[in-house]
C-alpha cells in the first residue's frame, strides 16, 4: 500500500501491516509501528495523543477509496473524536473503519483504534471524512 500510490507516508507514519477485511461497509486493519525516537517528534511529541499512530488510523479511510473508488483521496475533517488512551509504539493495534456514507466526492466513516489482545479501544473519530478526486495522484 505504501509502494502501488494507495498511501503516500514516509516511515515514521508507515504502519498498516495487514487488510484483515475490506467491503463495501469497511474494513479491518492490523496495524503496528516499532517507534519514533523523541528526537525526530520535534513539536509534536507523543503524550495523551500518539499523533503518528493516529495517523496511521486515518489512513484506513484512503484504503477504502482506493479500493472502491479506484482514486486517490485527502483527509478532510473529523466530527469529533473520543480518545481514551494513546496508541502506543510497539504493540500490534487494530482500526476498524465503517462507512457512514460515500460517493464520488466524498466520503465519511467511524474509525476506532484498539488493542489487538485486550480489545481496549484508544481512540475513535466519528464521522471523519476525505475528498475524492480522480485527478490526485503521488
Amino acid at each position: 500500500m505504501y509502494t502501488n500510490g494507495t498511501l503516500f507516508h514516509g516511515s515514521d507514519f508507515r504502519g498498516v501491516q495487514q487488510i484483515l477485511r475490506l467491503d463495501r461497509k469497511g474494513l479491518l486493519l492490523r496495524c503496528e509501528h516499532p517507534g519514533v525516537e523523541l528526537e525526530r517528534q520535534g513539536q509534536f511529541p507523543v503524550k495523551s495523543v500518539n499523533p503518528y499512530l493516529t495517523d496511521i488510523m486515518y489512513q484506513s479511510l484512503l484504503i477504502w477509496v482506493r479500493e472502491f473508488h479506484h482514486c486517490a483521496s485527502l483527509p478532510l475533517r473529523t466530527e469529533w473524536g473520543e480518545v481514551f488512551a494513546a496508541l502506543p509504539f510497539g504493540r500490534p493495534f487494530y482500526v476498524a473503519l465503517e462507512v457512514v456514507e460515500a460517493n464520488d466526492f466524498g466520503m465519511e466513516a467511524d474509525i476506532t483504534a484498539y488493542d489487538a489482545q485486550s480489545g481496549r479501544v484508544y481512540l475513535k473519530s466519528h464521522r471523519a471524512g476525505v475528498t475524492i478526486s480522480k485527478e490526485l495522484q503521488w
